[in-house]
């Protein structure tokens, strides 16, 4: 996949003037922080940058920008509906090429507006215990299955690891989908080695209808 477009957003109401300050950069000069975002993008390759903005707020931010600006589109995110939103707000300016969003560090830990403590992913992360109740509510849908997809896994650390075979024991169909090989490829139906970000909006392009290419 080559990636040539990038969007930053920058809307949000506690992330609208982190663009406009002044950083010392590695190289040991003074630059904003949108500047250096754009330099990073640009080493990548990237030529095509959106910015995601409320509206009136393009002005300052092609000032700080530099002789960066005429490499910008900048995008209006007409009401703070969340970054999500900000992210969707630029849709037309992807299209349906694949494209980089690279995140402002507001240097805080995100909380939950309404309890005060701290968000995480609904994801499980490195070093963490799967929930028991997640995990016994998976060995029942596998006993009922007739296809189990494993998509982005090493298959290396139980008891997720131990779910595969289970559903070969049950005679179900297995598809795993890795970047790398695994131990199990030999006990898989269809093995896939490619980048699951790649693979996954593939399949389902080709399985449901109306799913918009590149999303």
């Amino acid at each position: 996949m080559i990636v040539k477009k990038a969007v930053i957003t920058a809307a949000g109401r506690r992330q609208r003037t982190l663009p406009l300050q002044t950083l010392i950069d590695r190289d040991g000069t003074e630059k904003s922080v949108l500047s250096i975002l754009i330099e990073e993008v640009l080493a990548a390759g990237i030529d095509e940058i959106a910015v995601v903005v409320r509206p009136r707020d393009e002005q300052a931010y092609a000032q700080v920008a530099g002789d960066h600006v005429r490499r910008l589109v900048f995008v209006h995110q007409p009401e703070p509906l969340g970054h999500g939103h900000a992210v969707y707000c630029a849709r037309g300016f992807a299209g349906s090429d694949a494209f980089l969003h690279p995140l402002i560090d507001e240097g805080r830990m995100p909380l939950c507006p309404a309890c005060g403590n701290v968000l995480k992913p609904n994801a499980i992360l490195f070093g963490e215990a799967l929930p028991v109740q997640a995990l016994i509510a998976a060995k029942r849908a596998i006993t009922r299955c007739d296809l189990m997809l494993v998509a982005g896994s090493s298959l290396e650390v139980a008891p997720a690891a131990d779910l595969p075979m289970l559903a070969v024991s049950r005679q179900a169909r297995l598809i795993i989908i890795n970047r790398d090989p695994t131990h199990l490829d030999h006990q898989g139906d269809v093995i896939i080695h490619d980048d699951l970000a790649v693979v996954l909006p593939q399949i389902a392009a080709a399985n449901m209808p109306g799913y918009p290419p590149g999303w």
